[in-house]
């Protein structure tokens, strides 16, 4: 049985007309945990944050969602995004970053290679990376990925 959830704080379903400015879902074939089928939800719109549990050890990667962030108020930019992290007594440090025009709506990627930050543009430079020298204006973070470096 498969399940459709929701990280928000209320979801209601619905038959007709969604109510006015609700933000609708429409699932094909989704089951819900009252074993129903519905295909059409939506959402009041508010979101619910709940403490992360590891009941197999701290993860290999974790992946901040800047664009959540700073729907939560934290305003983040390239200046002021932490090389490193420690949660927990485990070290992560910033590997990747992906960065996303507004404007044009196309996505692209900083990482780091051998101690060097190379530059990947999928639509540039035949789609090989290059050394990373000069920020793009028009981008903004929007994806962290640390990775953990010790026990």
């Amino acid at each position: 049985m498969s399940y459709f959830v929701l990280l928000v704080k209320d979801t209601k379903k619905f038959n007709g007309s969604p109510p006015t400015g609700a933000p609708v879902y429409r699932m094909e074939d989704v089951s819900t945990e009252d074993s129903t089928t519905s295909s059409n939800v939506y959402c009041d719109g508010a979101r619910t944050t709940y403490p992360r549990v590891f009941p197999d050890g701290m993860p290999l990667i974790i992946p901040v969602d800047v664009e959540l962030l700073a729907a939560q108020g934290v305003r983040l930019r390239m200046k002021n995004i932490p090389a490193d992290m420690t949660i927990l007594d485990h070290k992560y440090e910033l590997q990747a970053v992906t960065l996303r025009s507004g404007k044009y709506e196309h996505y692209t990627c900083i990482f780091k290679y051998n101690s060097n930050w190379l530059y990947y543009d999928g639509l540039c430079n035949e789609g090989k990376p290059s050394l990373f020298t000069n920020f793009p204006h028009t981008y903004r973070p929007n994806t962290l990925l640390y990775v953990k470096i010790s026990e």
